[in-house]
Formats: C-alpha cells, sequence, structure tokens
C-alpha cells in the first residue's frame, strides 16, 4: 500500500497547456463554479453506475429501534430516522439523491466553502419542493477537513466517539454553512447509519480516511464508496480545465488500488458486502456509452479503459 500523491505529469490532452498542481481545496475552490458542468466523464460514469447502486445501498438501511413503553397496550415502537452522511459532498451531486430518503437525516460534510455555497441552496431548493411525508427530514451541511488535524477531534482517537447519540437539531435548512473549526454535528459521531463518499478518496490517504469513516458509523451501519480506479491513475487524475485562466488545474490525487482500498478498510472493521451480485463494481468505459451520449465524447479516449470502481461495506458489530 502507498501513499504517495501522484507526481506532477503533462495534460494528456494538450501537451502544450500549463498545469497548475494546487492544493486540494484551492483546487476545488476553482473548480466549484463548472464542476457539475465541465463535461467530467469519470463522474459522468460515477452518476451512470449510481442510479443502481445508491437504491441498492440505501436498501441494505433498518431502522434502529427506539425503546418504547413497557405499556402491552401502548403502540409498537417506532424506528429511528436514518443518519446518512455525504462526506465530501462537493455540490451536493449526490447528496441531493439522499433527500428522498424518509425521515432522514442527511449532513454533507466537505472541506470546500465554495462547493458547499453551491450544494446547500440546491439542496434546500429540493428539499422544499418534495412531499414532506416522502423526503428527508433535515439537511445540514458544515464545512470540514478529514487532513486537518486540528479537525479531527475523536475521530482519530482509539474507539471512536464517547456518545454515540444522533443530536441534529430539526430545521436545519436555512442556517448558514458554519465556518471551519470545531464541528457543530460531534454528537453525531459514531452514530451514523450510513456514510456515502463517492470520488473522493482519490484526494485523501486511505488510513485517515477509512478510520474517518468507521468512526462515523455506528456498528452494523454501511459505507459506500467508489473511486478513480488505478488503471486510469496510471495516465491521469483528476482535474479541471480553468475557463478564465486556460489552464488545467489538478488537485493532490493518489492512485489507490482496489485491493489496497480493501485491505485499509479491512484494518478498522469495514467488511466488503455484496450488492446486486457484486462484491466490488469494477467498470471501463465502453464505446457504448460514450455513442449514447451518457459520458460525453470527452470519454472516448478511455474506451476500454478501467476507470472507476465502487464497493459496499459494513462495520462491524
Amino acid at each position: 500500500m502507498t501513499d504517495t500523491p501522484i507526481p506532477p505529469r503533462p495534460a494528456t490532452s494538450s501537451p502544450s497547456k500549463p498545469v497548475s498542481y494546487l492544493p486540494t481545496n484551492d483546487a476545488y475552490a476553482r473548480w466549484a463554479a463548472t464542476y457539475d458542468s465541465d463535461g467530467n466523464a469519470l463522474q459522468a460514469l460515477d452518476d451512470d453506475e449510481l442510479t443502481t447502486l445508491l437504491p441498492s445501498f440505501l436498501s441494505l438501511l433498518t431502522p434502529t429501534p427506539q425503546p418504547g413503553s413497557t405499556d402491552p397496550t401502548a403502540p409498537a415502537p417506532t424506528s429511528a430516522p436514518p443518519l446518512i452522511i455525504d462526506l465530501g459532498c462537493g455540490t451536493g451531486r449526490n447528496t441531493a439523491k439522499l433527500l428522498a430518503v424518509p425521515n432522514a437525516h442527511v449532513l454533507g460534510l466537505d472541506s470546500s466553502p465554495e462547493m458547499l455555497a453551491i450544494a446547500k441552496p440546491r439542496c434546500e431548493e429540493i428539499l422544499a419542493a418534495q412531499n414532506p411525508a416522502r423526503r428527508a427530514g433535515t439537511v445540514q451541511f458544515d464545512c470540514w477537513d478529514m487532513l486537518s488535524p486540528g479537525n479531527m477531534g475523536p475521530l482519530l482517537q482509539s474507539g471512536g466517539a464517547n456518545a454515540p447519540t444522533k443530536i441534529l437539531a430539526a430545521g436545519t435548512v436555512g442556517q448558514p454553512i458554519p465556518a471551519p473549526g470545531a464541528p457543530s454535528w460531534a454528537g453525531s459521531i459514531g452514530s451514523a447509519d450510513a456514510v456515502v463518499g463517492t470520488l473522493v478518496v482519490e484526494h485523501i490517504p486511505l488510513p485517515t480516511y477509512f478510520k474517518t469513516v468507521a468512526n462515523l458509523l455506528r456498528p452494523g451501519g454501511w459505507a459506500l464508496v467508489t473511486n478513480m480506479h488505478a488503471d486510469m491513475g496510471e495516465i491521469s487524475q483528476a482535474g479541471f480545465n480553468d475557463p478564465r485562466t486556460g489552464e488545467k488545474v489538478r488537485p493532490v490525487s493518489y492512485k489507490h488500488a482496489v485491493g489496497d482500498v480493501l485491505e485499509a478498510a479491512g484494518g478498522v472493521g469495514l467488511k466488503v458486502v455484496d450488492v446486486d451480485g457484486e462484491g466490488v463494481r469494477v467498470r471501463e468505459v465502453r464505446e457504448e456509452l460514450v455513442r449514447d451520449g451518457k459520458l460525453g465524447e470527452r470519454a472516448r479516449k478511455w474506451v476500454g479503459v478501467k476507470v472507476w470502481f465502487g464497493v459496499v461495506f459494513t462495520k462491524s458489530g
């Protein structure tokens, strides 16, 4: 296993194009304005795969029983709404999909204020338009960086949280995004029913990422992770063309092999779960996906190359 970032390389599409390698937060601050519209092939494939993988993942969630009355004539105990964390939520691309989970508490975490400034109004608008009986109960966002030691707090302490109790307040929609610092959601540590992280771990050392996931989850909780395949990382990495400067901008990226991901996850008690008959989904770009317009013309150069994988884990009890 290696956690050495991918070294600088020229832009693959145009060797003469200037390339800027920036710290991840600086790169995403510039990428935020065009992130959802720049025709990124890997993001498009991720969206396509999640049309089936995300619903199957969410179907694994089982409500957490709440204590009921000891009175035999009392109604049966109710179930606690699930807490779902979108770890590295970015512009809310997948946070928005989680808002369809009835009564759920949805928490979006990201280290980029610029990305969150797009995610927050996007999800507020979607939530407001949905039937209250068939939508998430609350949505909250926080600017939080798992790579910042001052923000890690109990997440990297052995044993996780001391008080795994859901304390997300109702009515969080409309509140401002908190400034970076101590998380306002600290009482949720160790009680998440599900953690979703899509195309995020490319930017994080594996031990840090999976210890964070494991300490956010309750025992028996679920995690969905998707990422760039190492075969793609041999050739390229995350990045975008900045329309303001004309340069290619690349954040810090790691070329994580599937086997290394599984090893790191297993080391913190996360076990692979078969979903729809697959333990680890590995996908290459197929010609028909380009031809049918699902991935865009920019994906043509990746036909036949493994570019994406997805896997679901559960935390040991």
